[in-house]
C-alpha cells in the first residue's frame, strides 16, 4: 500500500466534512499561493505538493510567491525565516519563490 499523500488526506477531510473535494483542494492551495502567482507555476507546485506524503508540512508554514523584479536572478529559491521562528516556537516559516 502506498503512503497517504497530501491529495489523499485533503480529499478525505473534505468528504468527512461534506464539502466538495475539488473546491477544498483549491481553497487549501490558494491559502499558500501569492495571488499574483502565474497559472503555470500554480499547476507545477500543485502537482508536486499533491504527491508529497501527508503531514510533510506539519512542522512549518509555507507559501509560494513570484518575483519578476529587476533584482531577480530567475532562479527558484526557498527562504526560511529563522528570525521569525524565534518568536513562533517550533514552527518553521518558508517562502518559496
Amino acid at each position: 500500500m502506498s503512503p497517504l499523500t497530501v491529495r489523499d488526506a485533503l480529499t478525505a477531510i473534505a468528504k468527512e466534512a461534506g464539502v466538495d473535494p475539488a473546491e477544498h483542494l483549491r481553497v487549501w492551495l490558494g491559502s499558500h499561493f501569492e495571488p499574483a502567482l502565474p497559472e503555470r507555476y500554480r499547476r507545477l507546485v500543485t502537482e508536486v505538493v499533491f504527491q508529497l506524503p501527508a503531514e510533510w508540512d506539519a512542522h512549518c508554514v509555507w507559501s509560494v510567491s513570484v518575483d519578476f523584479g529587476s533584482n531577480s536572478l530567475g532562479f527558484g529559491l526557498a527562504l526560511r525565516f529563522e528570525e521569525e521562528e524565534a518568536n513562533a516556537g517550533d514552527t518553521q516559516r518558508w517562502e518559496i519563490t
